[in-house]
């Protein structure tokens, strides 16, 4: 099942990373491997929060396992793609020290403030071919970023998404079931 979890979170990270694309009108030459590392941690977040939120004492063992499996296969996908030797440190820190303090801090309305700090995050992933802990902020008209900002918004659907991924997989449903799934409720959605 951790290898289903994996295969499932590839999936929503691809479709975050062109969401992420397609919303503010960005070339993937300028947001290529770091971005897509970023939306690897994202996505790891939503599906750890999933778990936690479904059984949090049954799912402990679960989870742990996942987070390691998840940086073992990380790290080997992209530690020859980033120049980065610190991977490790950086989903560490991506993981505890960033988002998931968010619902800590925030509370309910906490996915508002997950989806501001992961756009940050994956902004400052522009031209870069390594990942920095602490990304720059890059200023924009209000004119300009709203509109692209409310697009964006859907990115917060792939909660949704790693609910469904959680829940069903738990339940003993197969991966491309539930994949296909999601595929046409997308479809459905454009």
């Amino acid at each position: 099942m951790l290898n289903d979890l994996y295969l499932g979170l590839k999936k929503i990270a691809d479709y975050s990373y062109k969401i992420f694309l397609e919303c503010f009108n960005f070339k993937e030459e300028s947001f290529a491997e770091a971005t897509k590392f970023e939306t690897y941690i994202a996505v790891l977040f939503y599906i750890d929060y999933c778990l936690a939120s479904e059984n949090a004492t049954e799912n402990e063992n679960m989870r742990d396992n996942f987070y390691k499996l998840f940086k073992e296969k990380t790290i080997e996908k992209f530690s020859n793609k980033l120049s980065n030797t610190d991977l490790s440190d950086i989903i560490d820190h991506r993981y505890y020290d960033e988002y998931s303090q968010i619902p800590i801090k925030v509370g309910k309305d906490w996915l508002q403030s997950f989806n501001t700090l992961y756009e940050v995050k994956l902004k400052g992933t522009e031209n870069a071919n390594a990942v920095e802990k602490h990304s720059g902020v890059k200023a924009e008209s209000i004119f300009e970023y709203m509109p692209k900002k409310l697009c964006f918004i859907k990115e917060t659907g792939n909660i949704y998404k790693s609910m469904k991924l959680v829940r069903e997989l738990t339940a003993g449903k197969s991966l491309p079931s539930i994949l296909k799934e999601i595929e046409i409720a997308d479809l459905k959605i454009k």
